[in-house]
């Protein structure tokens, strides 16, 4: 049986189905995965040769980076975490968030051999491909394990800078 995404979105549903949404969005993937029940997707993609143009889509990567690196890290190495607390979510992509984006795909390919270490966030078409999760699914999954208390509301979560709050306020 084939997958069915339900989007949650304040978006225009048809541009958003084109790929051409004006900010993130949620999906949640159908039948209902346990571990990712809802992951936070970027309209376009962020990082190393990425096309870099949605300044909110950068800020949720970079914000979701530095998050999955403040609580709970015993499985992620110490210089790893570094490179990804460096990370400033300020909606501008250059090589801190690039190396950030390059440890968290590091980590990943630690657990899922097939994970690509690239320095880029694709927008996820499902949960995973080959033998890899989508990035930004996995970053869903790190900061949802990490902050239960507020997941999906990362608007809640100290740090949250002004446009994020507002783009995740209208993606929920």
């Amino acid at each position: 049986m084939g997958r069915v995404w339900v989007l949650f979105s304040k978006t225009n549903f048809d541009r958003a189905i084109q790929g051409k949404g004006t900010h993130m969005h949620v999906l949640a993937p159908q039948p209902r995965n346990e571990l990712v029940p809802i992951f936070f997707n970027v309209d376009s993609s962020v990082g190393h040769n990425a096309q870099n143009s949605s300044p909110a889509d950068i800020m949720l990567v970079q914000f979701m980076i530095r998050k999955s690196a403040e609580r709970d890290t015993a499985g992620i190495r110490p210089d790893r975490k570094q490179r990804m607390m460096r990370v400033t979510p300020d909606g501008r992509c250059g090589p801190i968030t690039i190396d950030g984006i390059r440890a968290v795909q590091e980590v990943m390919k630690e657990k899922h051999p097939g994970t690509t270490v690239d320095g880029r966030v694709s927008k996820a078409r499902g949960l995973e491909y080959g033998g890899g999760f989508w990035t930004i699914v996995s970053l869903s999954a790190a900061v949802r394990r990490r902050f239960p208390e507020s997941w999906p509301r990362i608007q809640d979560l100290g740090g949250c800078p002004g446009l994020l709050k507002m783009e995740a306020t209208k993606s929920l």
